[in-house]
Parts: structure tokens; C-alpha cells; sequence
């Protein structure tokens, strides 16, 4: 079976150490323009259902570095030691007051849907959203 868009990117990025912490959920769903761009932008619950019916852990923490919440492949030790919900573990504790991926996906579409609906992906240096930037981005990504 082939590998899901997201999964390909989040380990690949990994692999090659592109990111210390993770990746934006704008950046993950956008990338897929990059990745497979005959094909739609997913929704950020159809992201999340998807991660879901796959078994995969997903990581979420606040990165230091940007100041967004960053995701990256985890595993089941890890939800058994930081806790979460459903697949998803959280690595800060910041939503200890979630239960599913529903509530969890409606709240991050109140965080990032407008920066997606824009295509609006990366976040730059400067703290402001962008599509994805020539030199770096889409560098990286067109080695997926």
C-alpha cells in the first residue's frame, strides 16, 4: 500500500534532520500541492481522520523556536508516557482538556483554517505565514 502524502513528508524530513521539533499543520496539508498536486488540499479533519484510520501516532508541541504547535510521526511508548487522546499524543500537556480527534481538529481548524484556505503554508523568519519559499521549501520538497 502506498504511503500516505504526510507520512512520506514527516518521516523524509525527519530522516534528513529538516526540523528540530516537527512540522505545521499548514506546511503538512500544504505540502501536498507540492507533493501530489493533482490532487486536492485536505481538510484539516479529513487530515486528522486520515491520520486516524492509518494506526499512526501523531506528536503535537509548541515549538520554542516559531511559537506554533508542530507535528511529527510518534509511536505508542510515547503516549504512554506523555498521554493524549486517541493517536494523538501531547507532548506539552496542552490539551489535556480534549478527548477525540473531532474536538482536537475543530479546534485546530479555528487556528489554522484561514492560513490554509490562503495557502498560506510556511512560516518565515519573520513570524509571518507565506506559500512556501523557493530556496528551502520547496527545495526540500521536491525530493519527496
Amino acid at each position: 500500500m502506498e504511503q500516505k502524502y504526510w507520512y512520506r513528508l514527516l518521516t523524509h524530513f525527519y530522516d534528513k534532520n529538516y526540523f528540530a521539533n516537527g512540522l505545521t499543520l499548514p506546511y503538512i496539508i500544504g505540502s501536498k500541492v507540492i507533493t501530489e498536486p493533482n490532487n486536492q488540499v485536505q481538510t484539516i479533519k479529513e487530515f486528522f481522520e486520515e491520520v486516524k484510520n492509518e494506526n499512526v501516532y501523531l506528536s503535537v508541541l509548541k515549538c520554542c523556536g516559531i511559537g506554533e504547535l508542530v507535528f511529527s510521526l510518534s509511536n505508542k511508548s510515547d503516549f504512554e508516557i506523555y498521554g493524549g487522546f486517541e493517536n494523538i499524543v501531547d507532548i506539552d500537556g496542552l490539551f489535556d482538556n480534549f478527548k477525540n480527534i473531532n474536538d482536537f481538529s475543530n479546534y485546530l481548524q479555528e487556528k489554522y483554517g484561514d492560513i490554509i484556505s490562503q495557502e498560506k503554508f510556511s512560516r518565515n523568519h519573520f513570524g509571518k505565514w507565506e506559500r512556501f519559499t523557493a530556496d528551502i521549501d520547496l527545495s526540500r520538497l521536491s525530493e519527496l
